[in-house]
């Protein structure tokens, strides 16, 4: 998400699309960036793992056939880059077309050692046409180490004279398009997507690339998923690189990635001309929120009474506030309640606020969320779409919670299908230990005995566990259906480990998403029993209601 932000189209909108405004801005460094993704490009690929297996005397030599393949793509995004960007063709188009055959003619002579692009740029082209030419010439020699590397590498020929390109190539290129379009004060940032599916030769190149940046002419970015390992073992931080965790950006308080999700949904109504805000773009159900009303009104009457049972004859100094007291119930308890109300025809998740909460502070979910469900309703009732009906976004919410949970379950057959019994073990015992946890939380969530019913949050009751359930409370963090917490306990002496649902999990379970309220402690055996059979242990309901077991329990008329 960060990435597509810095992209250069994305920052150009924001620039009122005026190449002359994106030029001339002042505040902020000047930047034009460039989307690699690392996937769609193919550098995922683990080709050059195996020809080092298979040839590692010649290690040297097929690390720099990688850097020339990442060099070549990077080269070839920028042009293309250039090119698709209306405004800035339009300024290149306008440049001396000497200028741009010059350009042309220096990159193919720093190319072309093998003398196989046999390309003059003296035919009448406008510019565009000219930096495609010499765009699809990057494209045709990443065809060539991949044919090589595939095909002939493999046979011990070793003939092959590409330029093995290098930071100093690429640098070179980047300032002469910077002199071509006449802009000095600008730099490249080269943002590659997917970083976390490279291959360890590939990631080595990219962590040279970053050691060798400068500044003021070309930068890298790279996203990589939260949990993987990425070797910086040749980058030194904060020297050659520094690190940004999205999850804690956006997600340090709830009112600042709230008020970022509406701004941002509020400018891309704008952009689409669609004349609403977004709250009323994405309506919650009318008939729940009356009825939650209700349900808060008759809690604050009950209280009130609670209130004055419990303290009215003790003096002021021994009573808490009965506001305080009376809010704190009702924010405790009116959720569940609803939830219980509507336990025959379930509970909506539609509606604005309620998006925000599925989104568990990753803008990338609410941005999907909403894409499914423009869709959805353009199938449903046809284009001009001014507000998302209740329908479409019940149907998007709840498929795009089932199709979370499985994903998992064909990624563990998948992997039992290949025989990879021992990684399918791990995918199998965390989609077991969901689907337990999940029908846990709902079951307490529907239990008016217990205290704190709304919770989707464990804790560790074991300083430490064995090394199988390590590896899949771990996936499942990498994998995002958790979100780590810790938790310290009320003496102060230790911190315990503490797992919370990825909310996009909860209408799969029917359970709430606002909020959580308290957590259930596990034992290293209740994981087990989770992990292999798919349930909570019987003794952990037990001991919650033992535990939790309140006087004053409520629960109205449905």
């Amino acid at each position: 998400m960060l990435l597509n932000y810095l992209e250069f189209s994305h920052q150009l909108c924001y620039c009122q699309n005026s190449l002359k405004h994106f030029f001339e801005k002042e505040n902020g460094h000047k930047y034009i960036g460039i989307m690699v993704h690392a996937t769609l490009e193919e550098l995922t690929t683990p080709r050059y793992e195996l020809l080092i297996k298979n040839n590692f005397d010649q290690r040297d030599f097929i690390e720099e056939l990688c850097m020339h393949d990442l060099i070549m793509t990077i080269l070839h995004r920028i042009l293309r880059t250039l090119m698709e960007v209306k405004q800035m063709a339009e300024h290149i188009n306008s440049v001396d077309v000497e200028q741009v055959k010059e350009f042309c003619r220096e990159e193919i002579t720093d190319l072309d050692q093998r003398g196989i692009h046999k390309l003059s740029f003296e035919s009448e082209h406008k510019n565009i046409d000219l930096l495609k030419t010499l765009a699809d010439a990057f494209l045709r020699e990443r065809v060539s180490v991949k044919f090589y590397s595939n095909e002939r590498f493999q046979m011990r020929d070793v003939t092959y004279q590409g330029n093995y390109s290098s930071f100093t190539y690429m640098h070179a290129f980047v300032n002469r398009i910077k002199k071509l379009i006449d802009r000095e004060d600008f730099s490249f940032y080269i943002l590659i997507d997917n970083g976390d599916e490279t291959k360890n030769t590939m990631q080595m190149c990219i962590d040279h690339l970053i050691s060798q940046r400068k500044h003021r002419d070309v930068c890298i970015k790279v996203a990589v998923k939260k949990g993987v390992h990425w070797d910086t073992g040749s980058i030194q931080w904060p020297h050659d690189y520094s690190q940004i965790d999205i999850d804690e950006l956006y997600s340090t308080r709830h009112t600042v990635y709230y008020n970022r999700i509406k701004d941002i949904a509020d400018k891309r109504l704008k952009l689409a001309d669609v004349d609403v805000a977004i709250e009323e773009f994405l309506p919650e159900s009318p008939t729940e929120r009356v009825l939650l009303e209700k349900i808060k009104d008759e809690l604050k009457e009950k209280c009130e009474t609670e209130y004055e049972e419990k303290y009215g004859r003790k003096i002021a100094e021994e009573r808490p506030s009965k506001s305080d007291y009376i809010s704190n119930r009702v924010n405790k308890y009116a959720q569940a309640e609803l939830f219980r109300r509507l336990k025959k025809t379930g509970k909506s998740y539609a509606g604005f606020d309620n998006i925000v909460n599925l989104s568990s502070g990753i803008i990338r979910q609410f941005l999907d969320i909403c894409s499914y469900m423009f869709d959805e309703e353009v199938a449903y009732k046809g284009a001009n779409v001014v507000q998302i009906s209740l329908r479409s976004q019940n149907g998007v919410i709840k498929k795009y919670a089932d199709d979370f949970i499985d994903e998992l379950e064909k990624k563990y057959k998948a992997l039992e299908k290949e025989k990879n019994f021992e990684e399918a073990k791990y995918y199998k015992g965390l989609y077991n230990l969901i689907e337990a946890l999940g029908k846990y939380y709902k079951k307490r969530l529907l239990n008016p005995k217990l205290r704190e019913p709304r919770n989707f949050t464990f804790t560790l009751k074991d300083p430490d566990t064995d090394q199988d359930i390590d590896r899949i409370l771990e996936t499942g963090v990498i994998e995002n259906y958790f979100q780590r917490y810790w938790y310290s306990s009320k003496i102060g002496i230790a911190k315990y480990r503490g797992y919370a649902f990825n909310r996009r999990l909860c209408p799969r379970y029917g359970i709430d998403h606002t909020s959580f309220r308290g957590r259930i402690a596990l034992t290293t055996a209740d994981l087990k029993v989770a992990i292999e059979e798919a349930k909570i242990p019987k003794t952990i309901h037990i001991i919650e209601e033992d535990k939790y077991l309140t006087l004053d329990t409520f629960s109205g008329d449905s």
